[in-house]
């Protein structure tokens, strides 16, 4: 390369693919090359994870505080769902559903926060619309609580 100095390419064949990996460092071989771009493969597949699963990336405090409570929140999060995934031998995107299923479970077992029990909404226009409304939102309610109390 030109105002660079030399690099060193080597062509890699991935699924009838063909890419080319670079090094500035001569005295590499290629399974040095290889084997470095392979690790640093594992780092891009972490950072996507940490982004994709645990939202590290939607932050929208402007403190940097607060940006790094969020870091760190989404890290540990993202451990706990690295060590589910190992241990299950399922996805990122599984752990993750059944991390917040058997959380949700837990809790509508046996809720640890007790809310003021209110009366059913009263919706006032009196059509019949919105009396069947009523009638199929109360209703799904019930048997929903129903089904969490069996």
């Amino acid at each position: 390369m030109k105002d660079y100095g030399s690099v060193y390419i080597i062509p890699v064949t991935k699924k009838s693919k063909v890419e080319y990996l670079a090094s500035n460092n001569l005295t590499l071989t290629r399974f040095d090359i290889r084997s470095a771009a392979a690790k640093r493969w594992r780092v891009e597949e972490y950072h996507r994870g940490l982004k994709q699963t645990v939202g590290s990336a939607k932050c929208q405090s402007r403190r940097s505080r607060s940006q790094r409570t969020h870091i760190f929140c989404s890290i540990l999060s993202f451990l706990a769902l690295e060590k589910k995934r190992i241990e299950e031998g399922i996805t990122w995107y599984e752990a993750k559903r059944k991390i917040m299923s058997d959380a949700l479970f837990f809790y509508l077992k046996n809720p640890f926060i007790s809310l003021p029990h209110a009366s059913p909404p009263v919706f006032r226009n009196t059509s019949p619309w919105s009396q069947i409304l009523s009638t199929t939102v109360n209703g799904f309610i019930q048997q929903f609580l129903l089904v969490i109390h069996l």
